[in-house]
């Protein structure tokens, strides 16, 4: 992973802070592709970008030559009304609390990667979900039948 601020050159009122902090997380981690706010980590006033260092890149946004285009990119802004103290130094040190954050958590796969599992509510054995988690990330009630008893009960993801 890589960390990089940008200027902000759109905004040039008092209010606002002096621009915005990205990491750049690669292709090979799990966390490579999941939106903004699927990610548990804290950045200064939330995260507010996700997307392909590419897209970056084309609104011309000065992205560094050191991030590849297929990274993910997530980052913060400072454009509120009343982000006018931050300035560059304190934009840098968000953004690399943001990276060591991302750092931390990319030693735990993305849920999407983890086996899920559900107890029966007949016999509370665990049942995997892992055979259909399209049915666990769609949040539909799915109709499930235990693994160990055999009974039928409903699953809501």
């Amino acid at each position: 992973m890589k960390a990089f601020t940008v200027k902000n050159t759109w905004s040039n009122t008092p209010d606002h802070g002096w621009g915005n902090g990205y990491v750049a997380i690669p292709p090979t981690s799990s966390w490579h592709g999941v939106e903004s706010q699927d990610i548990p980590v804290y950045a200064y006033k939330g995260l507010t970008y996700s997307g392909l260092a590419k897209y970056l890149k084309d609104r011309g946004v000065d992205v560094p030559d050191f991030i590849n285009n297929d990274d993910w990119v997530v980052g913060f802004d400072t454009c509120h009304l009343d982000d006018g103290n931050m300035n560059k130094s304190k934009v840098e040190r968000e953004t690399y609390k943001l990276l060591g954050a991302l750092e931390q958590l990319s030693a735990t796969p993305f849920q999407k990667d983890i086996i899920k599992m559900v107890r029966c509510p007949v016999c509370s054995s665990l049942n995997n979900l892992q055979d259909d988690e399209s049915d666990y990330y769609n949040k539909s009630a799915v109709l499930r039948q235990c693994s160990d008893c055999k009974n039928h009960f409903y699953f809501y993801g």
